[in-house]
């Protein structure tokens, strides 16, 4: 395992595949040049749970439950917004010869899920430019702003925390494929989905699926959806031989829906705390709104630097 941790609410690397510590992802990224932001920090949130915090002991604790209790409906839906799935959804690249291999990145995700909005709403090319050019942009600029939070703050992920603050702690928690709660240490304890290379606060799926939201509702006037997917008994790619033990649907009225579900996904991966999840929400439609404000100038032929904006 990673050694001991020095301060308690760092991000630490997890051991790969090969046993080695893995590298954080993309750490210069919140310096990228936005395209409305007026730089990667201009929307932070205010700083995560400190340690030794009742609200940091809150969120473990919500985490540990979450994962003693993990039904297959949930265990589902964090495998689908990780990306795990794209081969059970309608019109997608993904064959189902190749979905088991291919993870989809969550902007992936939101542009899927925006390009079916336009098929059922029969844009027209012109609006589905449009809509893109949005969209696009505010993933991009949710994107720097998430990891400029990420690299800020360094926050520690639930595995590290988990263990070390629990260690010589005994409680109920998910096992490992298809063995259910048992009684571990937190020595013991595992994320459901593995942990992805980069520091916890905020979570990147909630701001790019807030993002998405807040841009249709903008452009459409409504974040009317209407999708669903079904996963068939057995179909999951962490648990195979036992989830789901019989068929399961997954469906959204509303992209706010499904976006709130995005977000509550990695907290049931057990990936995200609570406040990196909602405060991930709040940037993400924050940082939407900034674009769409500059968009629209360029929609109404104005300059972005118009004195009366």
């Amino acid at each position: 395992p990673p050694e001991r941790l020095v301060v308690v609410d760092r991000w630490q690397p997890q051991l790969d595949d090969t046993k080695r510590p893995q590298k954080f992802l993309h750490p210069h990224w919140g310096l990228v040049k936005p395209f409305a932001l007026e730089c990667g920090g201009q929307l932070r949130p205010p700083p995560p749970a400190p340690a030794g915090s009742g609200q940091f002991s809150a969120q473990m604790a919500e985490i540990i439950g979450i994962s003693a209790g993990l039904t297959d409906r949930e265990k589902l839906i964090a495998e689908y917004w990780a990306g795990m799935h794209e081969d059970k959804v309608e019109d997608s690249p993904v064959t189902s010869a190749s979905g088991n291999a291919y993870w989809t990145v969550p902007p992936v995700q939101c542009c899927r899920i925006a390009r079916s909005v336009a098929r059922k709403h029969c844009f027209r090319n012109s609006n589905v430019i449009k809509m893109f050019f949005a969209l696009s942009n505010a993933l991009l600029d949710a994107s720097i702003a998430a990891w400029d939070c990420k690299v800020h703050y360094d926050y520690g992920r639930p595995d590290s925390v988990i263990r070390h603050v629990m260690d010589e702690e005994t409680f109920s928690a998910w096992g490992g494929p298809c063995r259910g709660p048992v009684e571990m240490e937190g020595e013991g304890w595992c994320p459901y989905v593995p942990t992805p290379p980069f520091a916890e606060y905020p979570s990147g799926h909630s701001t790019f699926s807030h993002a998405l939201a807040e841009i249709v509702h903008c452009f459409h006037g409504n974040d009317d959806y209407g999708e669903c997917v079904t996963f068939p008994a057995r179909s999951s790619v962490v648990e195979p031989d036992c989830t789901p033990s019989a068929e399961v649907t997954l469906t959204w009225d509303t992209l706010r829906e499904a976006a709130d579900q995005a977000g509550m996904s990695r907290r049931y991966a057990g990936i995200h705390f609570c406040d990196g999840d909602m405060r991930g929400r709040e940037l993400g439609k924050e940082v939407a709104r900034v674009v769409w404000r500059k968009v629209c100038c360029y929609f109404r032929g104005i300059s972005p630097q118009h004195p009366g904006l």
